[in-house]
């Protein structure tokens, strides 16, 4: 569904004033991460695809973008992740791709179970220093880049709970490389929902310990949906109680857009039926 919505005058102007932010955030110590929050349908990619537009137009970082929605399991989130990062730097930083090859490599290898020969298990697990040492190898690589490196993660809200849980540990943890900023969209009430299945006590810390900006879009009028689907539809009048009925069924941009295509091809197919 690719849906476009458009945005308020001044939700652009923020996404605007965000990214020129953005580009003079200190990165030489830290990563930094932006939370895109919002229900279903309510913007968030359109959003998302504004500030990427003016990021290339202030041309201040190289952009990635990592969709963990084609993944299934947790432990491909995280191969997918290095997979596209490595394929996106690696034709210009090709030194650096292969220090994030070997650390995913790593990664993989804590992932996988030890191996057992004659009933013997072979602890083949790398140690935690030769992790953290490639991994402090590649902040130190990616600090001396021309360009900041941006990650733009969309449609979070799509996976299954201990997806949505490695993405945020991609983030705070295990990629938290220097010189990177994360945009990520996600419906917070959902990620919430998923912490507290992860025994998080306090969702709300945690999930400002991993964005330290989050912006949550506003709620959508109803009078802009309805103007939206009269557009769509091609009608200009209807009775108060049918606005107030569709409008308790229809609640966002999306649904407005999924309902507009589905009756525009019923009235086609209807007109045809009659002309036949």
């Amino acid at each position: 569904d690719n849906t476009e919505i458009k945005l308020e005058d001044n939700q652009i102007k923020y996404a605007e004033t965000l990214v020129k932010k953005l580009k003079n955030t200190d990165l030489s110590k830290e990563s930094f991460a932006v939370g895109i929050t919002g229900e279903w349908g309510s913007g968030k990619s359109t959003f998302l695809n504004t500030m990427k537009k003016e990021i290339k137009k202030e041309d201040f970082a190289e952009i990635v973008e990592f969709n963990p929605w084609l993944c299934n399991s947790p432990e491909q989130v995280t191969q997918d992740f290095f997979a596209t990062l490595i394929n996106e730097l690696s034709p210009k930083h090709s030194t650096l791709s292969r220090t994030i090859n070997k650390y995913a490599k790593l990664l993989n290898k804590i992932a996988k179970p030890s191996l057992s020969i004659f009933g013997i298990d072979l602890d083949l697990t790398p140690s935690d220093d030769s992790l953290n040492k490639l991994k402090d190898k590649i902040s130190k690589k990616l600090a001396k880049l021309p360009k900041k490196v941006v990650i733009l993660i969309d449609d979070t809200d799509r996976l299954e709970g201990n997806e949505v849980f490695e993405i945020l540990r991609l983030i705070r943890n295990t990629a938290d490389f220097k010189n990177v900023i994360y945009i990520a969209t996600y419906d917070k009430e959902y990620v919430t929902d998923v912490l507290k299945e992860n025994k998080i006590k306090d969702p709300d810390n945690y999930l400002e310990k991993i964005f330290q900006v989050e912006v949550p879009l506003p709620k959508i009028e109803s009078y802009k949906l309805w103007d939206m689907l009269m557009r769509e539809i091609g009608i200009t009048e209807a009775s108060n109680s049918n606005k107030q009925l569709i409008l308790k069924i229809l609640t966002n941009y999306r649904q407005i857009k999924r309902f507009a295509r589905k009756y525009l091809l019923f009235v086609q197919y209807v007109n045809k039926q009659m002309d036949d």
